[in-house]
């Protein structure tokens, strides 16, 4: 390390600590038996010139819990390496590169710029995540995280890899973010709701602002769902996200119980927001009840429904539907018009016909 005025700065330090432990005021942040390696190096070519760190951090073991949330460090031993130039007199921050790796999981990556804006702090990053994989994602780190709140978590299995690449931009409070998602070769099955999916792709271009860019349509593609015995083949679906908004860009048919069902319209807004919006248009062919009402009430009902809701409607955290059913049963048929429906986020579905 240098001492002359004017001369270069360079140094390195290290950090040990073993079975640490921290809790919040409230308990609601603990840790224990945390352990916590750091290494670290810098260098100054000049006074006032910009500083250079270069960083590497562990977590080899631990255990934390926030809120409900619990995690085993010992099962993905994080590991974080960061470089990064440090302009004091422009109070700017470049990260150069950032990296996150949980053990047999995957990875996330980032680079960007900070620095202070007129009314708070302005960014452009680069944030890379994946190839993750689900299995191990799941094992290592969901189960334990979320088992309190959702037991069935337990039997639940997945498959397949997660790619997210996201171009983000911060300043004075107004973001834009720009990428895309991959999902490839998924499969789901998670036996206490009766679901299975053989086969899940998605790969979906975004752009999350408050003025919609340019953005490519994605797709949606999932094959051999099984809801409590009932059978969809396939489920294709072209989709644009764009400006907090998800729209489907074609007519989606999906065959199932021997009729189909055409979804020509569906749109929702506000995808930042707590008071989402949306809308869509719903017909039922020719769907067997059987099956139907199997799935749903554990008992065969013969008969055929036919149906079409042109106005539904998502207001307040509540969807509500306008429209008419016909029942085929037994030879006999049964056209109900003007049915209303409300479905809210917390509470049970309503209704009533004219």
């Amino acid at each position: 390390m240098g001492n002359q005025e004017g001369a270069p700065l360079r140094g390195s330090f290290a950090a040990r600590f073993r079975n640490g432990q921290f809790a919040s005021q409230d308990y609601q942040r603990m840790g224990e038996g945390i352990d916590f390696d750091l290494n670290g190096a810098f260098h100054v070519p000049r006074a006032g010139s910009p500083v250079d760190l270069v960083l590497d951090a562990s977590l080899p073991k631990g255990e934390i819990v926030i809120g409900e949330h619990y995690g085993d460090l010992s099962k993905t031993r994080p590991t974080l390496a960061a470089e990064i130039r440090l302009h004091r007199k422009a109070h700017t921050l470049h990260l150069r590169s950032a990296g996150l790796v949980l053990d047999g999981v995957g990875a996330v990556g980032m680079e960007g710029r900070f620095s202070q804006a007129p009314r708070g702090v302005r960014a452009t990053t680069r944030i890379e995540a994946g190839p993750i994989r689900l299995d191990a994602l799941l094992d290592r780190v969901v189960r334990d995280g979320v088992g309190g709140l959702y037991p069935g978590i337990q039997e639940v299995t997945a498959a397949g890899t997660l790619s997210i690449v996201t171009d983000l931009d911060v300043e004075d409070g107004s973001y834009r973010a720009r990428g895309r998602l991959d999902l490839v070769d998924a499969l789901l099955n998670d036996p206490s709701k009766g679901l299975s999916a053989r086969k899940i792709d998605l790969n979906l271009p975004f752009s999350l602002s408050q003025e919609e860019d340019p953005t490519p349509p994605g797709a949606l593609t999932v094959e051999g769902v099984d809801l409590k015995g009932l059978e969809i083949p396939k489920i294709h679906a072209q989709v644009l996200l764009a400006g907090n908004r998800l729209t489907l860009q074609e007519p989606m048919r999906i065959e199932l119980a021997g009729g189909s069902l055409n979804i020509s319209e569906f749109v929702l807004q506000g995808l930042d927001s707590t008071r989402r919006k949306g809308r869509a248009a719903v017909e039922i062919e020719g769907l067997e009840l059987a099956p139907l009402a199997k799935a749903m009430a554990g008992k065969a009902i013969e008969g055929r429904l036919n149906g079409r809701f042109d106005a539904l409607t998502l207001e307040d955290g509540t969807w509500e539907a306008a429209g008419e059913l016909g029942l085929r049963i037994r030879g006999g048929e049964l056209l109900v018009q003007n049915i209303e429906l409300r479905a809210p986020s917390s509470g049970s579905p309503s209704g009533r016909c004219a």
